[in-house]
């Protein structure tokens, strides 16, 4: 049985060891601050988990009182894929936030980038398992992404307003969101 539990109870190493090798150095942010966040109940940190066997990751940004979540952070152990276990652990987190909008940010698409085909590869599984596309492509610490979403369509202003509300002012700041065509 599949099933998402904080990686507080026992599962931080795993999730930590994953997290730094799934994730390009540009686009991870320090852990201590998203362990702080998740503390205050603004993000969460969750291993996800095959019988009690830990599979893979799953960080989410919450926004308290809002309809609104983004799914930071999302992986399975490189030795997993393509076993469906990233389709069954996605269904687990959709149902977790069923009745609110997620973001989703994925590597912008490009024929051109070293991992052109690992992108559209990404691209696929996400709408295969029910997201949507909303033409809309942001810059954040300086990546590019496409922003995805599931219960609903999304705005820039949602995307921007989960940052500010989740990391503050001043993280807000540095992740320098824009808005690309």
């Amino acid at each position: 049985m599949m099933e998402l539990v904080k990686a507080e109870n026992g599962y931080m190493d795993a999730l930590k060891e994953l997290y730094l090798t799934a994730f390009p150095e540009a686009e991870r942010k320090p852990l201590d601050m998203m362990e702080r966040l998740a503390a205050e109940g603004k993000m969460e940190l969750l291993a996800i988990l095959e019988d009690g066997k830990f599979v893979g990751l799953d960080v989410n940004m919450l926004l308290p009182g809002r309809d609104i979540a983004l799914l930071d952070y999302f992986a399975i152990r490189g030795d997993l894929r393509g076993g469906g276990y990233g389709s069954r652990a996605l269904a687990l987190v959709l149902e977790r936030f069923r009745g609110k909008r997620m973001i989703f940010e994925i590597e912008r698409p490009d024929d051109t980038a070293p991992n052109a085909e690992e992108r559209a590869r990404r691209k696929h599984f996400y709408l295969k398992n029910g997201l949507q596309e909303n033409q809309l492509f942001a810059s954040c610490f300086g990546v590019e992404f496409e922003l995805l979403s599931a219960g609903g369509p999304i705005t820039m202003e949602d995307y921007r307003q989960a940052y500010e509300e989740t990391l503050g002012e001043e993280w807000a700041r540095r992740a320098d969101i824009r808005e690309l065509s």
